[in-house]
């Protein structure tokens, strides 16, 4: 993070509507209790829409990866202290480890840097009982309303 990095914001009440602003200023200490660290953005109102109060979620780009293998975040699991992902091998459900690398939670996305081929099949949802060597079937897609 540096200052003058781009900043995107949402804002509730905009329906999604996509702001921009750029970072202003770090604090060069993080809080004693929460150990977090105040980052000062910098956020153009030109049409004066936006007031003090309103709740923003905000993200900016840390690192950049041209070829990055990704996945849904929700098909990550931690297991015994290891990143798995249940993965389907035909109609049977296996363990696969995995490294990841960057997440992206406003996506819902995770890089795998290794332990996944790209175009391999996982379960995306914890499925509760689901677990490895249980055969499953999948269902047919749903048409689109």
């Amino acid at each position: 993070m540096k200052i003058g990095q781009a900043v995107e914001f949402t804002i509730e009440g905009f329906a999604g509507k996509p702001f921009t602003g750029s970072v202003e200023r770090i604090n060069p200490s993080a809080d004693e209790r929460s150990r977090a660290v105040k980052v000062y953005v910098l956020l153009p109102n030109p049409r004066r829409e936006l007031r003090g109060g309103m709740f923003a979620k905000g993200s900016l780009r840390l690192a950049a990866e041209r070829q990055a293998t990704l996945m849904a975040l929700a098909a990550l699991r931690e297991e015994r202290g290891e990143s798995v992902v249940y993965r389907l091998e035909g109609d049977t459900v296996t363990r696969q480890a995995v490294t990841v690398g960057l997440l992206d939670p406003g996506r819902g996305v995770v890089q795998v840097l290794s332990g996944l081929e790209p175009g391999a099949r996982v379960l995306n949802a914890n499925l509760g009982n689901v677990k490895p060597g249980d055969r499953v079937r999948e269902a047919p897609a749903r048409p689109k309303s």
